[in-house]
């Protein structure tokens, strides 16, 4: 990048500039250093998103979004206590997926 700014570091699926899509496909193939078809972390490590768990991309990597699961933890594979008005807690438990 000019003046010695880090250039564009990514995955860039679509562009629209001043209401037009550009296309970028076409654009990737004549641009040293640029390659088309991008594929984000999900691609390829989503697969250990369990339980339902939605993968989500980030920067440098990605995380599992285990909000609408009934179980919660990097991959979304420990089930979630609830705790009650009362003194005590309730575990429950349902089938997960078998690894």
């Amino acid at each position: 990048a000019a003046g010695g700014q880090r250039g564009f570091l990514g995955c860039i699926r679509a562009l629209r500039m001043n209401g037009i899509t550009l296309n970028l496909e076409e654009r990737a193939k004549v641009t040293p250093g640029v390659m088309s078809g991008c594929q984000g972390h999900c691609t390829s490590f989503g697969v250990y998103c369990r339980n339902g768990g939605k993968c989500v991309e980030r920067y440098n990597g990605y995380l599992c979004d285990c909000t609408t699961t009934a179980f919660n933890g990097p991959f979304c594979t420990k089930v979630k206590v609830i705790r009650l008005l009362l003194p005590c807690f309730m575990v429950v438990i349902l089938c997960s997926e078998q690894s």
